[in-house]
Parts: structure tokens; sequence; C-alpha cells
């Protein structure tokens, strides 16, 4: 597979990404890559045509002449590379004033919904059965699956990402166990100090979650709808969903790296790392304003909300009245 007698086509078909986008990722992971044959240049190539197309180890082995165990441990070794080099730069919450107001305008010009900062959802990846406690990632749609849970803005970007928890668990319980929980409970992140005034409510920044989640002071739910929603209520649930759809719209765009809606044939470890790796490569396209190929989602099936609703259980009075107070505003 000769670089120079590829297209441009041929780049962004086979790699998600153009040919000027891929040496510049080169560039940024070269000094961090050491290979003694064939290159780095031909290394990546290799890995991210594996994550972009998810064929078998031993096709990507005829592709590029390298042989089955070598390609395994080539996209292992840059993947592992990509989140150590590009995690970190590419993937971090908006924490200064102005970022967080940024995010803020951003989502209210989608759909008039105020302070929000961001959303949030989970995603099952399909794997093999691990060899340790399988049943533990059998999910409610019944195959193995390991929840990457993620934090997107107005850009579709992922701004936080938890991965490698078993398919069994909630969303909520991935949630309530994750750093960016502790985060936003220690107002490290969505601080208080730009809360604004809505219809006499201290309102924080917030983020938005679906009915998986509970209602928190800083994390706003749909309205349960039981069939006797108020007028109010249904036009917060309509703007709610209006806003959140960024989240469902990264998922399907981090599509482009098909990894993470075919089945992982790795162990869980290694399959957290390839996911991880694919976001971030996700975020590096978006920053480079490459092109999305609606096409690239044929055969590529995202799992996503495929559990039950958090309960209502003992809302927070504050969490409602600034429910309440949003949805005062929106209506």
């Amino acid at each position: 597979m000769a670089e120079d007698q590829w297209t441009e086509n041929d780049w962004v078909g086979n790699l998600r990404m153009s040919k000027v986008t891929f040496q510049k990722l080169c560039e940024e992971l070269a000094p961090f890559i050491e290979r003694r044959d064939n290159g780095r240049y031909h290394c990546a190539k290799c890995d991210n045509y594996r994550l972009a197309d998810t064929a078998s180890y031993r096709t990507v082995s005829n592709l590029f002449g390298v042989g089955k165990s070598t390609v395994c441990q080539i996209v292992l070794e840059i993947c592992t590379c990509i989140v150590e080099v590009l995690f970190k730069r590419l993937v971090h919450l908006p924490v200064t004033r102005q970022d967080i107001e940024t995010e803020v305008a951003a989502f209210f010009m989608r759909a008039g919904f105020p302070q929000v900062v961001g959303a949030i959802d989970g995603c099952h990846v399909a794997i093999l059965a691990p060899n340790e406690n399988p049943e533990d990632y059998v999910n409610r749609k019944g195959f193995y699956s390991i929840i990457l849970q993620g934090l997107v803005d107005s850009k579709y970007l992922f701004r936080d990402m938890y991965v490698g928890w078993p398919g069994k668990v909630h969303d909520s319980r991935v949630f309530k166990n994750s750093p960016l929980y502790y985060a936003c409970c220690a107002r490290t992140f969505l601080p208080m100090g730009l809360s604004k005034v809505i219809t006499n409510v201290v309102v924080p920044p917030v983020i938005l979650g679906d009915s998986a989640y509970g209602l928190t002071n800083w994390l706003m739910r749909p309205f349960t709808d039981r069939g006797n929603l108020t007028n109010e209520e249904v036009a917060f649930n309509i703007g709610h969903s209006k806003t959140r759809v960024v989240v469902e719209n990264a998922f399907g765009k981090s599509g482009r790296f098909r990894s993470l809606g075919k089945r992982l044939d790795q162990s869980v470890e290694n399959a957290t790392i390839t996911v991880t790796a694919s976001c971030v490569l996700h975020n590096y396209c978006e920053v480079m304003k490459e092109e999305f190929d609606e096409e690239w989602l044929e055969g590529v099936q995202l799992h996503l909300n495929i559990q039950p609703c958090d309960r209502e259980e003992k809302q927070d009075r504050e969490a409602a009245d600034i429910r309440n107070a949003l949805k005062s505003f929106i209506s």
C-alpha cells in the first residue's frame, strides 16, 4: 500500500483523515514511537486503518505486509501512544471562566437552554467474553460490553471520558464512581461563582443527562413522562433534548473509527485503550476540521441508552427548584 499511490480520497476513506492531518499526527507521535522495522509512519497507517475499518488482524497483516502478531502489537502500541501523548491536550474539562462562558453561550444558541456546559451519556462497546467474571459484562441487550461514558461540549468534542466498566452496570452507577462526578460534587468543575439568577432562583452551570441519571443541582435530567406532563414540562423536555443531542452526535461522529461500533476482540484492558484512543482521534479530527462522511456509519451500530431510567428518588429540593426555574425560563 504505497502512500504515493493514494489519492486524497484514499487517505480519507482508509484512515478517516486527510494526508496533511495524518502527517501532522505522525509528527506529534514521532518522538514517542520506536520501531525497528517499517518506521513509525507505516505503523501509524496500520493502526489508523485498523481503527477505521475494524478489518481482521489477518486482513491488515496482508495489506501492510507484516505478521498478524506484529499488527496486534502495533495497534496496541500506537493506541497507547495516542492516549499518553494527546489525551490531556485534547480531552479536558472547560474550567476557566472564559471557557465555561463560551460553552454556555454556544449551548444557549441551540435551543434557548441557559447555563449548560456539556451533555453526558453512556455508550456500550461490544467485546469478547472476558476470562474473568464474564457474566458482569453482559448488558441488557445480551452481549458482552464495556461502557464508555462521555461528556461532550457544543462542538461535539469529548471533554471528559471514563471507559472500561462492565456492561451490566447501570449508567448512573458508573457516573457516581467517575472522577467527573466527584469534580462536580466538589465544584472544581461547574463552579457556583458562575451562577445566574433565573426566575428568582440561583442557577449554577449544569450538565444535561438523560433519564438514566439522577437529578442534582448541577445535572439536569428531563421530566419523567407518565402521560401527565404539563405544557411547561413538555417544553423543557424538548429544549433539553435539542440541547443534549450533541452527545449522541459525538458518539455517532466518533463512529468514523468503527472500533466503537464493532466488537473488539481484545482483553478488557486493551479494549479500554483502543476505545480511548478512538475518541482522542475523533477530537483530533474535529479540531483539524476534518469532514465527516455519514456513509462511514454503514454497518456500525452504536449502543446508546440501553438501560432503564434512574428512579426519581428523594429529589433534592434545590435541584428540583433549579429545574423548575429552567422550565419556567424555557417555556
